[in-house]
């Protein structure tokens, strides 16, 4: 079920860069935010889908820093579906 698809491409901007000459983690997150919902939205899980479905999921997102990323790099972020797992949804009820 392995496959990876590029879900951010973009570019880091001076503004991004702290006053060590690092990428700031705000910067980080938002982009790996973005990335996220791209992929959601690819699985069918789009926003609007997420908020109006009576179904739940679960997940579990590990991010790997390959190398820092300096102002004028040209970043890109892939993901991919490991693993999905159907499972009954139980409820229990009195009358």
């Amino acid at each position: 079920m392995s496959h990876t698809m590029g879900t951010y491409r973009g570019f880091v901007f001076p503004w991004v860069i702290d006053q060590v000459g690092h990428r700031n983690g705000q910067s980080y997150v938002g982009r790996f935010g973005e990335s996220s919902g791209h992929f959601l939205a690819s699985l069918g899980l789009s926003p609007t889908r997420l908020e109006t479905s009576q179904k739940s999921f679960a997940l579990d997102q590990r991010t790997q820093y390959k190398l820092e990323v300096l102002a004028g790099t040209r970043p890109h972020i892939s993901s991919e579906l490991l693993e999905m797992k159907w499972r009954p949804r139980w409820t229990s009820g009195c009358a």
